[in-house]
């Protein structure tokens, strides 16, 4: 049917919504999880609550100290340290005051462990060779390993096991200078070392993630395979139950190396995890600017999610915790498993049955250790290094959410917090991370933040002892911005769109996971947009264009035309609902012209709408055919002119019979105007010549008998 316009409906491809008052609600634990805490917890039942910190007890930075890599208890309520990078070998006692004990010739202490004669035992890379440091001597070599890295030490009775990489051996010692290979797997590094409850030696192993039980000498049995890269840590708990930490990913085929080292991640150079050391020309090599390799210069955390697992038996463990932060340290404490993380410096209590609560987020990004000594819980951080103490703080806890992105300049109402002993107050800026270009930090007043109108909003917390948060809302009012069409689309001469109907599809399927999750399947997504079918008629120019609403508006679309660079835009009828026009342009002048598209987020904003605009490219509307003239014969040549009034010439053909047409040029060589000149080789008989522009109209002529 013929119409002077006709539109399409297009759907817009962003969600509709208006500016309106909007709320952030925080009462689902991956909700409060995202915020940090000091001194409360965030627990996996969907609240915070007042709880300890994690205080630094030692300024080690200053003293030289960029990581520490191995915690220890010294069976005196004190706990040894292994640091990096000058091979330093340090004792925190039971306050926390740190001493030296020795100075190894290396540069990274990665295991340490409290001998029954009172001696320290200790290695350093890169000799992996194990020393004893006895009070008032210098460190004398206890046993050489031979290999490249000791992981691990630990003492049954008065036998000394030493885990090594990158051979996968397990020694034993028994006195100075004397001991054998007690262990020799498939694995590449021994990571860790403990023992069960029966006094059996567990260890955990880096490849395919495996517990193994020292059963005798020369041979293990497997009790768990983690189906990670690598079991971190071992602890046991007081009734004799085994807990582990495994985390990376798993390398099925692993074997003994030959030469590569453990998997690392955490760079003392850059101060964050899975970095490279850099040459002073900027590239990346092993060189690690100590002297040592790598391996050397970084400790072995590699990246990747982990789990922490218990032991029910051999071949079965219960997963009690996941997460996509590397687990590097564990510890029981007070009937928790307590996990530190790598990355984002998390600490993670567990319980038994699985629940997990946010202990504390450190300052460093990684907690290298965990130990419980003296009755209380200390953690060793690197990435900054610190030594710190977890105890109760009273009035002092905290929670601060994330940064709450409003999407553009907001004013901000009330914040509601569902709990008891809380008090609050707000900081808000127009950085995606809070910086010092934000405000200060403000109480509420009469309920409602305080802080100036910003992109950007950030809560606190502070809790009482019994303090408890249980829900936060944070309300809202974005500024309305202008909605902006990102560009217009003309398509071919000839090609136009109308709307297609669809037949009824039945509802898809779905399982109760899906129907639980409130998600809706991809089926269902593509099954609700629109449809359309082409339409090929000449007259016919179609529009297409993108738009955007910054606030996520309802939007239309008014389309104007003008003789391109003349007059005034005239509108073409009513506001449209979609993004496409297609124009039936009989009866139109010949010519080019404009087309401007506005759109207008009226729908969504009656009283005070705004608007955002873009003009087409230049639109050749030309309905008529180009004119063959002047054909004629000259001696053995046909002449002839093509004229066409309103597009350039796409292509003139001649055929000698009708049926094959070859293109030819005009006299000037060059087919780049409305008018050209012809002159080609006539045939004997008839010739047939065929003309077209731009807008695909189409001419024919002949000449001769």
């Amino acid at each position: 049917m013929d119409r002077t316009w006709m539109v399409i409906l297009l759907a817009l491809g962003s969600p509709l919504g208006a500016v309106e008052t909007k709320r952030v609600a925080y009462e689902a634990y991956s909700e409060w999880r995202k915020g940090e805490v000091d001194g409360a917890v965030v627990v996996e039942d969907g609240f915070v609550e007042a709880g300890g910190r994690f205080a630094s007890v030692s300024n080690l930075v200053s003293a030289g100290v960029e990581a520490i890599w191995a915690v220890v208890g010294d069976g005196q309520g004190g706990v040894l340290l292994g640091t990096g990078p000058k091979g330093r070998v340090l004792r925190a006692d039971a306050g926390g005051k740190i001493s030296e004990v020795a100075k190894l010739p290396g540069t990274h202490v990665y295991a340490v462990a409290a001998g029954p004669d009172g001696a320290v035992y200790a290695s350093c890379s890169p000799d992996a060779k194990v020393y004893r440091c006895a009070a008032g001597k210098e460190p004398e070599v206890y046993y050489e390993t031979g290999e490249k890295h000791v992981w691990a030490m630990h003492w049954v009775g008065k036998e000394l096991y030493v885990a090594t990489g990158n051979r996968g051996r397990l020694f034993k010692v028994i006195s100075k200078g004397k001991g054998a290979v007690a262990y020799d797997g498939e694995e590449s590094n021994l990571r860790c070392l403990a023992s069960d409850k029966e006094g059996k030696l567990l260890i955990g192993t880096e490849g395919r993630g495996l517990l193994l039980r020292l059963e005798a000498e020369g041979r293990a049995f497997a009790l768990f395979d983690s189906g990670r890269g690598e079991v971190r840590q071992i602890a046991v708990d007081e009734s004799g139950r085994v807990a582990f930490v495994a985390g990376g990913k798993a390398d099925s085929g692993a074997k003994k190396p030959g030469g590569a080292s453990a998997s690392v991640s955490i760079s003392l150079r850059s101060g964050g995890p899975g970095s490279e050391p850099k040459k002073e020309d900027g590239s990346k090599d092993g060189s690690s600017g100590t002297g040592g390799s790598k391996a050397e210069a970084e400790a072995p955390a590699p990246s990747g999610g982990g789990d922490l697992w218990l032991l029910v038996e051999p071949g079965f463990a219960r997963r009690l915790w996941s997460g996509t932060e590397f687990p590097q340290s564990l510890a029981r404490h007070d009937g928790s498993w307590i996990v530190g993380t790598g990355g984002e410096g998390r600490v993670f209590g567990v319980s038994d049955d699985g629940k997990e609560r946010i202990v504390a987020k450190l300052a460093s990004k990684d907690v290298t250790g965990l130990v419980v000594a003296g009755g209380a819980l200390w953690a060793a951080a690197s990435n900054e290094a610190a030594w710190l103490r977890f105890a109760a703080v009273g009035k002092e806890g905290w929670y601060r959410s994330e940064a709450i992105d409003a999407g553009g300049f907001s004013a901000w109402g009330a914040v509601r917090v569902e709990g008891s002993g809380v008090a609050i107050r707000t900081r808000s800026g127009n950085t995606r991370e809070p910086d010092g270009t934000w405000g200060e930090w403000m109480a509420l007043g009469g309920g409602k933040v305080a802080s100036p109108a910003a992109r950007y909003l950030q809560f606190e917390l502070r809790f009482d002892d019994a303090g408890r948060a249980k829900r936060a809302e944070v309300f809202y009012t974005p500024r309305n911005l202008p909605p902006e069409v990102e560009r217009i689309v003309v398509l071919s001469p000839g090609e136009g769109y109308e709307p297609a109907p669809r037949a009824a599809m039945p509802p898809t399927p779905k399982s109760a996971s899906q129907i639980a999750s409130g998600k809706k399947d991809a089926a269902g997504d593509s099954g609700e947009e629109a449809r359309f079918a082409r339409i090929d008629r000449r007259s016919y120019r179609t529009l297409a264009w993108a738009a955007n609403d910054p606030n996520g508006d309802t939007l239309e679309f008014r389309v104007a035309w003008r003789v391109r660079g003349k007059g005034d835009f005239v509108e073409l009828g009513e506001p449209l609902d979609r993004a496409l026009l297609s124009l039936d342009t009989s009866g139109w002048a010949d010519g080019g012209y404009e087309f401007r598209v506005t759109a207008s987020d009226r729908p969504s904003n009656p009283a005070g709408p705004l608007t955002g605009e873009r003009v087409s490219e230049l639109v050749i509307i030309d309905n008529r055919a180009p004119q063959i003239a002047g054909v004629r014969i000259e001696g053995s040549n046909a002449v002839f002119r093509v004229e066409d009034a309103a597009s350039v010439l796409t292509s003139v053909t001649v055929s000698g019979d009708g049926l094959e047409f070859d293109p030819v040029l005009p006299v000037d060589g060059v087919l780049d105007s409305q008018a050209e000149e012809f002159r080609v080789v006539a045939p004997e008989g008839r010739l047939f010549i065929r003309a077209r522009d731009e807008a695909a109209n189409e001419a024919g002529a002949t000449v001769g008998k």
